[in-house]
């Protein structure tokens, strides 16, 4: 990039002005050229055709299916695990009213 800028010097006749545009250009330049670098970096590879999304479409509702029969599994015995909670806790509060009267 030094290169780049003694040429721009040298062609317009040096200065301040003309450096201070140089560098300005180069960074310039520089920030283009990243920018570039990661737009090409966030492509889909060439490899992920259609088919492959497809697959990979039905892969993941699968999955999403055998979690959903997980989660209602959990629910139910949550369910039940509540309902015997709530059971224990009327019995504890008669049984504890009993003895009080």
């Amino acid at each position: 990039m030094n290169a780049f800028l003694l040429t721009l010097e040298t062609k317009e006749g040096g200065g301040e002005s003309s450096t201070n545009n140089a560098t300005l250009f180069a960074s310039l330049i520089s920030q283009t050229a990243t920018d570039i670098e990661t737009l090409i970096e966030s492509l889909p590879d060439q490899e992920y055709t259609p088919e492959k999304q497809e697959e990979t479409l039905k892969n993941l509702v699968a999955e999403n299916q055998v979690s959903g029969e997980k989660l209602r599994h959990v629910i139910n015995e949550a369910e039940s695990m509540l309902k015997q909670v709530r059971l224990i806790n009327k019995t504890i509060s008669d049984r504890q009213h009993k003895l009080t009267n």
